[in-house]
């Protein structure tokens, strides 16, 4: 209903309190709801608190692994790919997991993020060059 009413610009982190108080003295949520101060999804919550701009940037921080490491997966050298397969899993587990529960909302759950992918990424991005890449029609 938050992003419903609010969909390009978001609600704020102050206002999104004030719009499900709202809600809720209208009728239109149980007024428990309005107790819990995200949405327990990342993709909803990033919507209604930064509009459809915000939700965007969330789905390119989860989409910007996959772009990275793509080539890595074919690669022939089994430490490559192992690290490829590593930098796809971490935004694949997070948006995974983010469909249940905000992750993205506590500091704790960006650092563990970016610390991952910056790990994973250094180890990566370290390693000699591969020109040979797996076949994929064998």
């Amino acid at each position: 209903m938050l992003i419903s009413d609010r969909p390009l610009l978001g609600w704020g982190d102050a206002e999104y309190f004030e719009g499900m108080a709202q809600f809720s003295e209208a009728g239109r949520l149980d007024p428990a709801t309005s107790n819990y101060w995200h949405s327990h999804s990342d993709v909803l919550d990033a919507w209604a608190r930064r509009g459809a701009f915000g939700m965007l940037v969330l789905l390119a921080i989860y989409l910007l692994p996959v772009w990275l490491f793509r080539e890595g997966l074919r690669a022939r050298d089994p430490e490559r790919r192992a690290l490829a397969t590593c930098g796809l899993l971490l935004p694949v587990g997070f948006a995974g997991f983010g469909l249940t529960y905000t992750f993205m909302a506590y500091s704790v759950g960006m650092a563990a993020y970016t610390g991952w992918f910056c790990v994973i990424w250094g180890l990566y991005s370290s390693l000699p060059p591969d020109t040979a890449y797996l076949d994929p029609s064998q």
